[in-house]
């Protein structure tokens, strides 16, 4: 018997007694979840279409991108078990397996290593059609998404309507009067103009500046009907929201209070930055600006690297032991830095030991300590290799004489 409504993926959960019982039948009752790990996408399209006797591509990935190598990813209709197909403990398990799919299924596992994972059917039958669910469970959370599939014989539906490419005439057929509803909303699905959601690779920010994070649709369409999310490093709470026409701020993660704004002068041609106030170290990391419309939707994600230049170095030198040695630190840092000992002539000189830890304000500070050479100066250099920047110590100091 098939079940009720689902629900959306990201927000509901099972009930432990139906996951107790899942063997016999899965129809859930859901309760709210505030797990916010990952988001499952199923079909950019509300429904897939499908020629009898061909093979179809159902998809299903999480957001954002992660291993699901060591995840449990369901495929099932109408009943969780027998299922359609099964990936669990890292293979392939057919061993309940629904016998009208039996040599028929294929989990393509090319981007599996970025949570991306659609099935495959090949041959597809009247029967296959229906309501399908990817179901995608790891150690700590698990969610689902529905796709539906339409098979179609073409043969019967043309009716002697000859073309060599069907969506040439693609006009014509949709005029017909023999055609069925689910075959015009085939055409109509495949007319639905879709987009790439783009941005760039990194953007690099001084503490305390303003940072623009680029988001942009290819090709240029108007996204103010769009909902337009960016977030890090959960669905929700989010960094900024866009959705019905206008910024929301009810789930929002408290450290961006009042210093987001998504810039919509150029909204109407797909272009929507986010612009962040007063960058913080906590603010570093990757962010994705999720978009999607009625019919579509798409991701892309940029890198912010948050960066500050931290205090001049400090060099000590105890000389009054028979083991002579120099410190050096630093802190303040953004990203992680690096600390070189040279001596007089400019050589390199290997510490004996050395540490970089993060402080209580998500900064950097670093240290080391050497045997003092036997030379009449050292320097200490600290560099950031992101912005170039770096501070040098020198210290001098007379070797002791040694002891007759």
């Amino acid at each position: 018997m098939g079940c009720g409504n689902w629900g959306v993926a990201t927000k509901w959960a099972w009930s432990k007694n139906c996951r107790a019982a899942r063997t016999k039948s899965f129809c859930p009752s859901f309760h709210f979840s505030n797990v916010g790990r990952y988001v499952i996408g199923g079909a950019s399209l509300p429904s897939v279409a499908a020629a009898l006797g061909s093979d179809v591509l159902l998809p299903c990935r999480l957001i954002p991108e992660m291993n699901t190598e060591e995840m449990e990813i369901r495929w099932f209709k109408p009943m969780y078990r027998p299922y359609v197909h099964l990936y669990i403990n890292g293979k392939d398990d057919y061993t309940a397996q629904m016998p009208q799919f039996a040599n028929r299924t294929e989990l393509l596992k090319e981007n599996i290593t970025r949570g991306i994972f659609p099935l495959i059917i090949r041959n597809v039958t009247a029967q296959d059609s229906g309501e399908y669910h990817c179901f995608v469970e790891s150690s700590d959370w698990h969610g689902i998404t529905t796709v539906q599939l339409q098979v179609t014989d073409w043969s019967v539906m043309l009716k002697g309507h000859l073309c060599a490419w069907r969506y040439v005439c693609a006009s014509e057929i949709l005029s017909n009067n023999y055609l069925s509803n689910h075959f015009q909303l085939f055409y109509a699905v495949f007319l639905t103009v879709r987009f790439t959601v783009s941005s760039t690779t990194s953007v690099v920010a001084a503490l305390g500046s303003d940072v623009v994070l680029p988001c942009h649709l290819t090709p240029e369409m108007n996204a103010e009907k769009m909902e337009i999310r960016w977030f890090k490093p959960m669905y929700q709470p989010y960094v900024h929201l866009y959705i019905n026409g206008k910024d929301d701020y009810t789930a929002q993660m408290p450290q961006f209070a009042n210093r987001t704004e998504l810039l919509k002068e150029n909204i109407t041609r797909g272009i929507f930055p986010l612009k962040i106030r007063n960058v913080t170290a906590q603010d570093s990391g990757e962010y994705y600006c999720f978009v999607e419309s009625t019919e579509h939707h798409g991701m892309a994600a940029v890198q912010l690297q948050v960066t500050a230049v931290g205090s001049l170095p400090v060099i000590t030198s105890n000389t009054f032991t028979s083991n002579d040695t120099a410190f050096c630190g630093s802190c303040g840092w953004l990203p992680e830095p690096s600390l070189i000992w040279t001596d007089t002539q400019g050589n390199r000189v290997i510490p004996s030991m050395g540490n970089v830890y993060k402080d209580e304000k998500s900064f950097y500070c670093i240290f080391s300590i050497i045997f003092l050479p036997n030379a009449s100066n050292i320097t200490c250099t600290v560099s950031n290799s992101i912005n170039q920047s770096k501070y040098d110590s020198r210290s001098w100091w007379a070797p002791l004489p040694l002891q007759g």
